[in-house]
């Protein structure tokens, strides 16, 4: 089976709704923007995004309290790699019972065709590494919302939580402007940064990551875990065809 083209419509799924109210967009990314040729940059870049409305965050919320009760813990959900099968098995239940979406956009950066890491020879390179990630992270939203999940202006505020990693005021400025001068993306009512300590639900989008960078990047074949039972994995080396990852997909 091929991967599924952006532009093929005939092979969408159809559109999910939610019901009236507030839909955060959690945001984490796996990697680094940096480039490729630099041996202290991750060869391959991810941005992870939980699609949660208000109403399934009570859920997603009562599952995480009943896990850390049961393992009598508080620390962040990343120090629980031991029980990634126990914690998938909460991320498939409110995948399927609650309606909540996850979402990893992927890329190994020698394989990307898109702007802004690129490299003209050995020592000049034409890119920017903020300007990078704000372009994976605009044509993931604009994926998202074209392909992906139907808003309605009147009846969803959207609020989007990205985990706490622009270094500068001036960096989420410049991102919220990008994000909110984009014809193709809705209204936000607010674009916020925390610290993935004070949110579970940037915590549970860091961990959506490490399932698929396990998978896809660090080639685990002996998985406990099937990521795609509760994720949907996007190819984004061609910003231009993003093309859903399969199973069978190479």
């Amino acid at each position: 089976m091929n991967p599924i083209n952006e532009n093929n419509s005939t092979e969408q799924r159809t559109r999910i709704t939610f019901g009236k109210g507030r839909v955060f967009l959690f945001v984490d990314e796996t990697g680094d923007p940096g480039h490729p040729s630099e041996t202290s940059s991750s060869r391959y870049y991810q941005l992870n995004i939980a699609i949660v409305h208000r109403e399934a965050m009570a859920s997603m919320h009562k599952h995480l309290s009943a896990f850390r009760y049961f393992k009598d813990s508080g620390k962040e959900l990343k120090k629980h790699e031991r029980d990634a099968k126990l914690l998938a098995g909460v991320f498939e239940d409110l995948a399927k019972k609650n309606n909540v979406i996850f979402t990893s956009f992927i890329l190994e950066k020698e394989k990307y065709t898109g702007p802004y890491l690129k490299k003209i020879n050995e020592n000049i390179f034409t890119y920017n590494p903020n300007k990078f990630r704000n372009f994976v992270v605009r044509r993931s939203f604009e994926y998202i919302f074209s392909k992906l999940i139907l808003i309605d202006s009147e009846n969803h505020n959207l609020e989007i939580v990205f985990d706490r990693y622009l270094d500068s005021e001036a960096d989420e400025e410049n991102l919220k402007k990008y994000l909110r001068g984009n014809y193709r993306l809705p209204a936000f009512e607010k674009i916020v940064q925390v610290d993935s300590e004070y949110s579970e639900a940037v915590q549970v989008s860091d961990f959506i990551g490490r399932f698929v960078k396990e998978y896809c990047f660090d080639g685990n074949e002996n998985m406990t875990v099937d990521v795609f039972d509760f994720i949907r994995i996007f190819i984004l080396e061609n910003p231009d065809t993003i093309c859903e990852k399969r199973p069978d997909t190479p």
